[in-house]
């Protein structure tokens, strides 16, 4: 199993190694880059009903699918996602990939609580990082899934603060709520939905975010 993960991220890597903003693998432009060619899509109908995700969540996905070149439905909850687990949540099944489905009223809740629309832009950047790990037939054991998508997230977070998008104290923010979701300290790692404790998660977002400041391609800055 060891060697088959292993060999997962050195795919990871390598595919997003060569995914310039232009799309071309030749690309040898140093800076940061302002998009990955990931191509998350549906390949499917939605696996349960979509509702209409309001005007600001679109607008974080049109910023999220134009970083990840890709066309990515984000789908508010309704009563059979709800059944599925959608409460104060969102998630991303391989039946549904290439669409997000979350609790808008929890999201909503989540920008009004921290007057800043970031923590729920990284909410759903998180998700997206699931859709990156599907397309790319990623499956880290364990929390490790949930620690490499928040690290996908604090990439996605890092290309905002760098492009001026959203300030330090938002970012900080964005910390904040990562801790307040984290797991309890004695949290078993291979425990089904175990995310990772509080530094945990802190820490995956900030290898993340230093990563895209350190001009490390996505599978170099997340490897796991």
């Amino acid at each position: 199993m060891k060697g088959t993960f292993r060999l997962l991220l050195a795919v990871f890597a390598a595919t997003i190694v060569g995914c310039g903003g232009s799309g071309s693998g030749d690309d040898t432009s140093s800076g940061p880059r302002n998009s990955f060619p990931v191509k998350v899509a549906p390949v499917a109908a939605a696996p349960f009903a979509c509702g209409d995700p309001g005007v600001s969540t679109q607008a974080v996905m049109q910023k999220l699918n134009a970083f990840w070149e890709s066309s990515a439905i984000a789908c508010a909850c309704q009563a059979d996602a709800y059944a599925a687990g959608c409460t104060m949540n969102a998630f991303v099944t391989a039946q549904g990939y290439g669409y997000i489905f979350y609790d808008r009223n929890f999201l909503n809740g989540l920008d009004a609580a921290n007057r800043s629309t970031l923590p729920g832009d990284f909410f759903m950047a998180h998700e997206f990082g699931h859709n990156i790990q599907l397309a790319l037939g990623l499956n880290p054991p364990g929390k490790f899934k949930e620690l490499q998508a928040d690290c996908l997230g604090g990439y996605y977070v890092g290309f905002q603060q760098k492009s001026g998008q959203v300030s330090g104290p938002e970012v900080v923010r964005t910390f904040q709520f990562a801790c307040s979701i984290g797991d309890p300290i004695a949290s078993p790692w291979w425990a089904p939905g175990a995310h990772g404790t509080c530094g945990e998660r802190v820490n995956a977002v900030q290898q993340g975010l230093n990563g895209y400041f350190a001009e490390l391609l996505p599978g170099q800055a997340c490897p796991v």
